[in-house]
This record gives structure tokens, C-alpha cells and sequence, in this order.
């Protein structure tokens, strides 16, 4: 079995307060005995050979995807070309691509309140996905309804259940994971996601870090307005 975490984020993914880059991920998913970790930056694919190369030294399988918005909903896609990825705008864009070639697709905290999050628009075009995530991000067991849904229509649909840290401070990596029963190979990791050859490990997170995480979203999200606004007031010239 593979120790996997299928959703991590790097400072590449501009819109997001992301302090570390994909060597220092890496560093850390050695750290804690990963197999198998996958970058998935938002709307792009960085040239990341370099880094695989890095990731191989310490003994870890780097897949390389990306989060996509279409129709105004976060995808995950693995398996796809940054040029692929560019020219997904809506879900039978992503439809005609998979007739084309074999992707991987994940539908990351769908049932979470973010406009971003899938909701209805997963039960809508569920032979899309491949999988279904299990969201790191809860503090207790009793309040934890989004992943409870997640999980009740992946099963509904016999779709895997894959867990990720969707980490954007490292802290968050090891919490939620996945162990896969595959060869440490990008096809065979693939192949047991589609088999649903897939198991989560998770844990809730601390409540202190929990409140303490969604507040510094808040004051990010802010400091992004009104930095925004003071860039159209004040253009340059």
C-alpha cells in the first residue's frame, strides 16, 4: 500500500496565501513517509522535471495535475498537458478530452460552502470523476456533513474515496491521506484509483488551528480586495 496525498498546493498557485515552493513539500512528505504525493496548482501546469528528479532522491512518485476551474467549479485532473488544461472552459470540454485519452479526475470538497465547491454540479456529471475527495479540513467527527455527503454519493455511484490535505501551509499535510494498493508507478496509481483500490486515513484537525486557518483566509481574501481596489484607482502609467 501507498502512502498518497493527491491535492497539494505551492506558492505557484498565485491566488492562494501560499508561503513554500514544491521542494520544501516534497522535504516534508519525505519527513513523513509518503510514496506518493501529486501537485495541483490552480489553473496551470509548471515544468516541474526538475522536481520530480528532486522528489525520486527521496524516494517519492511526484504526479503532476492541475485544479481547474470550469463553469466557476474547482476539477482535479491529473494525466493532462498544460495546454490540455487551458482549453478545458466547461464540463463537455472536459467530457470530449477523456473520450481522447485516459485522465484522472477528482472532485476536490465538493460538498464544502465555497462557491468554488462542486455541490450539485458533481451528481450532475458524475461520469466525469474518477473519485470523490475526503477533505482534510474538519475538527471534529460530529460536524463533519461534507465529507459524510462526499463519501455517501461516491459510494452511491462506485467512485473511489480519495483523501488529500489540499494543503496551503504545510502543517496541513499528513492529517487526511490516502493508502493505494498499487506499484509505485504514475499508470498503476491511476489504474487502483479507478478500481477503487483506496482507503483514507484521517484524523480531525486541532480546533485552535482550524479557526486559526479559516481566519488567515479571511484576512487574505481582504488584504487581495483591497489591494484590487487600490491597483484601480491608482493604476500605473
Amino acid at each position: 500500500m501507498l502512502k498518497c496525498d493527491l491535492h497539494i498546493h505551492t506558492r505557484l498557485s498565485h491566488n492562494d496565501f501560499v508561503l513554500y515552493g514544491a521542494k520544501e513539500v516534497i522535504y516534508r512528505a519525505a519527513e513523513l513517509k509518503f510514496d506518493v504525493i501529486g501537485i495541483t496548482e490552480h489553473n496551470q501546469i509548471p515544468n516541474y522535471k526538475s522536481i520530480a528528479k528532486y522528489a525520486r532522491s527521496k524516494g517519492i512518485l511526484l504526479l503532476v495535475g492541475v485544479e481547474k476551474t470550469i463553469e466557476r467549479k474547482h476539477v482535479l485532473i491529473y494525466g493532462i498537458t498544460n495546454n490540455e488544461a487551458k482549453n478545458i472552459h466547461n464540463f463537455e470540454d472536459l467530457r470530449k478530452l477523456r473520450k481522447k485519452k485516459k485522465i484522472i479526475v477528482i472532485a476536490p470538497h465538493p460538498y464544502y460552502v465555497m462557491n468554488s465547491c462542486l455541490g450539485k454540479k458533481l451528481e450532475e456529471n458524475i461520469d466525469l470523476f474518477d473519485a470523490v475527495e475526503y477533505c482534510h479540513f474538519y475538527f471534529s467527527n460530529k460536524v463533519n456533513f461534507p465529507n459524510r455527503k462526499a463519501v455517501e454519493v461516491a459510494n452511491m455511484n462506485h467512485k473511489a474515496v480519495v483523501g488529500t490535505s489540499d494543503a496551503h501551509q504545510l502543517w496541513k499535510i499528513g492529517y487526511t491521506y490516502t493508502l493505494i494498493d498499487a506499484e509505485k508507478d504514475e499508470k498503476s496509481v491511476f489504474d487502483a484509483i479507478r478500481k477503487r483500490k483506496t482507503k483514507v486515513v484521517t484524523k480531525p484537525i486541532m480546533p485552535v488551528k482550524f479557526f486559526i486557518s479559516i481566519l488567515a483566509g479571511l484576512a487574505y481574501d481582504f488584504f487581495s480586495i483591497v489591494r484590487k481596489l487600490y491597483k484601480s484607482i491608482f493604476p500605473k502609467h
